[in-house]
């Protein structure tokens, strides 16, 4: 099976790193990728003409990716995509959605709740 992984730090380059090492794994995007998931055997950095992922054109060019590509597992590693509907937007354009799962409404809460702990803990 074909993964994207969503990200371009070193906690998607060990996602990355990690789901490589599966059997049922024939290859593993990285999205926008970095300097490490570049030369990682069995990984390789999606085009850069795919944009950024925390934006809604660069989310479509992600989508466009996935159907083209065949991709059967999309891993979502960066809290701003989550936040900003990538979920929403996968599940509304391909049938398989990213994981984890989080749509915009649970991020939007989860956000929300984070800020009124925090607000509460300085009064």
């Amino acid at each position: 099976m074909k993964v994207l992984v969503i990200g371009s730090g070193g906690r998607e380059h060990a996602i990355a790193w990690k789901l490589a090492q599966s059997e049922k794994v024939v290859k593993v995007y990285v999205a926008p990728g970095n300097g490490g998931t570049a030369i990682e055997a069995a990984c390789e950095n999606a085009p850069a003409s795919l944009g950024d992922p925390a934006t809604e054109a660069g989310q479509d060019a992600l989508i466009g990716f996935v159907q083209r590509e065949g991709i059967a597992l999309t891993v979502v590693g960066p809290e701003v995509p989550l936040a900003l509907g990538i979920v929403d937007r996968f599940r509304a354009s391909i049938a398989v959605p990213p994981f984890p799962g989080a749509t915009y409404t649970f991020t939007t809460f989860s956000d929300w709740a984070n800020f009124h702990a925090m607000a509460c803990s300085r009064n």
